[in-house]
């Protein structure tokens, strides 16, 4: 297995043609656990949501959470 070329394709520089099955299916591993990951811009518009006292997610029924803020005016 290609370590260096499943970087790449993770990275984006190589299409996942390139794979082999094996590699395949470690990189699509990786590539959900990357995709679960937060970033800066869902850690911004969650916090704004929460300042403003918007739905913030879902909870285990499906039904909307709101933060514990008083919503903005």
């Amino acid at each position: 297995m290609d370590q260096s070329r499943l970087a790449r394709v993770l990275a984006g520089e190589l299409e996942t043609t390139v794979l082999t099955p094996e590699e395949e299916l470690v990189w699509v591993e990786r590539f959900v656990a990357k995709m679960a990951e937060e970033g800066p811009e869902e850690h911004a518009f969650f916090a704004e949501r929460r300042r403003r006292g918007k739905g913030v997610g879902l909870d285990a029924s499906g039904m909307i959470v709101h933060a514990n803020a008083t919503p903005e005016v």
